[in-house]
């Protein structure tokens, strides 16, 4: 067997988080098409990079992304107008990790 072991756990795991970034991605473009979000450069080139699966060529990023999700998960928003603000600074806060990173 070539490469190394991961354990299922850590797949399984590895398996939701890009499936929660999928749906946060989606519902970041669901606000923004609906006019909720206001234009945002750098959360529509996250979103983007993300949607074209970028990820898969850059898997270190995806270490990076979940760090900084939990992080900003832990800050939480406030009432419903807050979370279209606040999904669109994450979507942006992720575009900081990715561009940090060099993989845009």
């Amino acid at each position: 067997m070539t490469g190394e072991y991961i354990a299922i756990e850590l797949q399984k795991e590895a398996a939701n988080f890009v499936d929660m970034m999928s749906d946060d991605v989606w519902c970041y473009k669901v606000c923004r098409s609906q006019g909720f979000i206001k234009d945002c450069e750098k959360g529509d080139r996250f979103a983007a990079w993300w949607n074209l699966g970028r990820y898969e060529e850059n898997p270190h990023s995806l270490v990076f992304l979940y760090e900084k999700r939990q992080e900003l998960l832990g800050k939480g928003a406030g009432d419903l107008q807050d979370a279209f603000m606040f999904t669109a600074w994450c979507m942006e806060e992720y575009f900081a990790v990715i561009d940090g990173l060099g993989c845009v």
